[in-house]
C-alpha cells in the first residue's frame, strides 16, 4: 500500500495523479499515453507562446483532463494519503542572519513544498470558542472536485521547467503551503520547476511516516523512484586540455551542477539519518528491561535502574540547556533576524538557578513545568502532572509502538496478531496526539516571543509560560497514561505480559530515554525518534524486487529515450 508520495518536476506530476486516484479508489490513467500526447512537441508549441519555448497552458489542460477523466469518488478509499510537491519561487524570503559578533547578512530561500492530505481522523490541538484548549479530531481531504484547482496548478508549476515553460502563480496552492512556514504569512509568488532546488525531498516523507497510523503487521519502505540508471558515465572532459573546453560545455555543466547539489543532499541527508539513529539501541534496551529472564535483584533490569537513576540529573542538564537551545533557534528562525548561535555553555550553577524558579502569572517562583525537579525520582506516578516534556513523552511512547512491532514481526497465532494490532493502533493515536500538542506548543512559542529577548532566563519563562497556558503537562499525563495502559492490555492479550503495571512500564521508557541520551548533543536531545524503513532505488538499470522479471535489465540508460537530451529526448521522439 502506497501511503505518501512525494515528487518534483515530471515525477511530481506522476506523482500528483498517483495520489489524486488513491483516495477516489480509481484506476491510473494510462501515464504513457498521457506524456506521449501531452508532452510531445507538436502539442506543446501550438499555439506559440510569447513568454516561453513551450505552451504549458496546453500541457495544464492535458494534465486537467487526465485527473478529471479517473473514476470513482472521493473519500472512498479508507486508507490515508499523503502528497508533497515541490516548486521553486522567483521571489524569495530573504533571511537575515547575525554572527556572533553582532554582523548581518542575509540569504535568500526560494523553496516552496505543498502538501495534500486525506485522512480519516486529523489530530489537531486548538482552543474552542470559550478559550479552552482540546483535541480536534476531523476528517481531512485535500482530492476533492473543489481542490482540483490546487492540484492542478501544484502540477503545473512543479513542472514548470525554467526557459521552456512560464512561471505561474502559487496563489491557488497557497494553502496547502508548508514552506515557507504557514506562520510566516509570506505572500503569494511566481514559482516554476522544483527540481531547480529540491529534486529529493526525503524529509517531509520521514516526518509524515512518524504520523502513520499503526493497525497491522507492516515493513515500511522508502522507494525512490528515478529514470536514470545508477553507474554514471565517466565524464568527457578529462581527455582535454582545459584551454580546450568549449563555452558550452561549462555552460551545461553550470545548469546540471545544482540539481547535483541537491539530490546529494537529499541522499546524504538520507544516508545521515540511517547511520544516526539511536531507535535500534533504544529499542534493545527497551526489550532487555522487559524481559522477565533479566528482573530481579542484581539483574540487568536492576543494574540499568539504577545507572540511570544516578545519571537523572545529569540528564535533567543537559536537556534543559538543549531545550533553552532548541527554543531560541525555533523563535529566530520565525523572526526577521536569525542568530547563528551555538548550544550554551551555561555553568552548572547558572542553570541551576535558571531551572529551580519560573516567575509565574502572578508574579511568584516556581518550577518549570517541562523538566524533572533536582533527585526527582526516576519513578513515574499516574496521579502526577507529567513534567518530561513532550519530546521525551513521544519517544517513550515510540518504544511501546517499536515493542509491539517487534513481536508482530515474528510468527504469533491470529489472536496473539489481533491484540498486538489493536494495541498500536490505539498507541499510534496517542503519539499523533503528542505530535499535535508539539504543533500547538510551536505556534504558541513563536507568536509570543520577542525576538530580541532570547536570554537563557527569558527563554526558561516564555517555555513555562505557554506550557501552562496549553495544559501541556496534564494533557501528556493523561496520554502517557492511556498509551501505556493499551500496551499492558495488548501484551496481556497476547501472553506476552511480564507483569508490569502501566506505571512500571514508563518507567521503563524513561529508564531508556535517561540512559541513551543523557549525554547527546542538544540536536539529538531535542529531535524525535527517525522511523524505521527500508530504502529501495527503483531505476532502469536494476531488477526491481517488485517483479520477478526484466528483459530490458542490461539495457541501462537506452530502456528510457526520455533520459537524452538532459531529458527532453521523448519531447523530441513521442515514440
Amino acid at each position: 500500500m502506497i501511503d505518501i508520495v512525494s515528487g518534483t518536476s515530471a515525477g511530481g506530476i506522476n506523482g500528483l495523479i498517483l495520489a489524486t486516484a488513491m483516495p477516489r479508489g480509481a484506476r491510473l490513467p494510462a501515464l504513457s499515453d498521457l506524456w506521449t500526447h501531452a508532452a510531445s512537441l507538436n502539442r506543446l508549441l501550438n499555439p506559440p507562446s510569447e513568454k516561453s519555448v513551450l505552451n504549458g497552458d496546453t500541457f495544464t489542460a492535458e494534465v486537467d483532463k487526465a485527473v478529471r477523466g479517473m473514476r470513482g469518488s472521493p473519500g472512498s478509499s479508507p486508507h490515508p494519503v499523503t502528497l508533497f510537491v515541490t516548486a521553486t519561487a522567483l521571489d524569495g524570503r530573504n533571511q537575515t542572519y547575525r554572527d556572533g559578533f553582532d554582523t548581518e547578512f542575509q540569504i535568500r530561500d526560494h523553496r516552496r513544498l505543498y502538501r495534500f492530505q486525506q485522512e480519516d481522523v486529523h489530530v489537531t490541538y486548538e482552543t474552542d470558542d470559550l478559550r479552552n484548549w482540546g483535541f480536534k479530531k476531523r476528517p481531512v481531504s485535500h482530492f476533492t472536485n473543489d481542490d482540483l484547482p490546487a492540484l492542478i496548478q501544484a502540477a503545473r508549476a512543479t513542472a514548470g521547467f525554467p526557459v521552456a515553460f512560464q512561471p505561474v502563480s502559487e496563489y491557488p496552492m497557497l494553502d496547502r503551503r508548508v514552506m515557507p512556514d504557514p506562520d510566516l504569512d509570506f505572500p503569494a509568488s511566481c514559482v516554476m520547476d522544483g527540481g531547480v532546488l529540491n529534486n529529493a525531498p526525503f524529509g517531509p516523507v520521514l516526518a509524515e511516516i512518524t504520523r502513520r497510523k499503526l493497525d497491522g503487521p507492516m515493513k515500511r519502505v522508502v522507494v525512490y523512484v528515478v529514470p536514470s540508471v545508477g553507474r554514471l558515465a565517466q565524464e568527457n572532459t578529462k581527455q582535454n586540455l582545459c584551454g580546450e573546453v568549449g563555452w558550452y560545455v561549462a555552460a551545461m555543466n553550470a545548469i546540471r551542477y545544482p540539481q547535483e547539489v541537491n539530490l546529494r543532499s537529499g541522499t546524504e541527508d538520507l544516508a545521515a539519518r540511517l547511520g544516526s539513529s539511536i531507535r535500534d539501541q533504544q529499542l534493545d534496551l527497551f526489550q532487555r528491561l522487559s524481559d522477565p529472564r533479566n528482573h530481579g535483584e542484581g539483574n540487568v533490569y536492576q543494574h540499568l535502574r539504577n545507572v540511570a537513576r544516578n545519571l537523572n540529573n545529569e540528564y535533567r542538564h543537559s536537556r534543559a540547556a538543549a531545550l533553552l537551545y532548541d527554543l531560541r533557534r525555533r523563535v529566530s528562525e520565525s523572526s526577521d533576524i536569525s542568530a547563528l548561535i551555538a548550544a550554551p555553555e551555561l555553568d552548572s550553577a547558572r542553570l541551576e538557578a535558571i531551572l529551580g524558579a519560573c516567575r509565574g502569572d502572578d508574579d511568584q517562583w516556581t518550577h518549570p513545568s517541562w523538566i524533572p525537579r533536582y533527585d526527582q525520582p526516576l519513578e513515574f506516578h499516574a496521579d502526577q502532572p507529567w513534567n518530561w516534556g513532550i519530546i521525551a513523552a513521544e519517544r517513550v511512547i515510540q518504544c511501546l509502538i517499536g515493542h509491539l512491532l517487534d513481536f508482530l514481526d515474528r510468527e504469533n497465532g491470529e489472536a496473539e496478531r489481533t491484540a498486538l494490532s489493536e494495541g498500536g493502533q490505539h498507541i499510534s493515536e496517542c503519539l499523533r496526539e503528542v505530535m499535535a500538542l508539539g504543533d500547538a506548543l510551536d505556534s504558541g512559542i513563536r507568536s509570543a516571543a520577542d525576538p530580541n529577548d532570547l536570554a537563557e532566563e527569558g527563554a526558561a519563562h516564555l517555555y513555562d509560560e505557554v506550557f501552562t497556558r496549553l495544559g501541556v503537562p496534564e494533557r501528556l499525563r493523561g496520554i502517557v497514561v492511556t498509551a501505556s495502559e493499551s500496551y499492558v492490555r495488548a501484551m496481556s492479550s497476547a501472553g506476552l505480559h511480564n507483569g508490569w503495571s502501566s506505571e512500571e512500564v514508563v518507567t521503563a521508557g524513561l529508564t531508556v530515554e535517561v540512559l541513551t541520551r543523557v549525554y547527546a548533543p542538544p540536536s539529538k536531545l531535542v529531535e524525535p525518534l527517525t522511523p524505521k524503513f527500508a530504502f529501495l532505488r527503483l531505476g532502469p538499470d536494476t531488477m526491481s524486487p517488485l517483479f520477478h522479471e526484466d528483459h530490458l535489465d542490461d539495457f541501462g540508460d537506452r530502456k528510457l529515450y526520455g533520459t537524452r537530451l538532459s531529458h527532453f529526448g521523448a519531447f523530441a521522439n513521442p515514440s
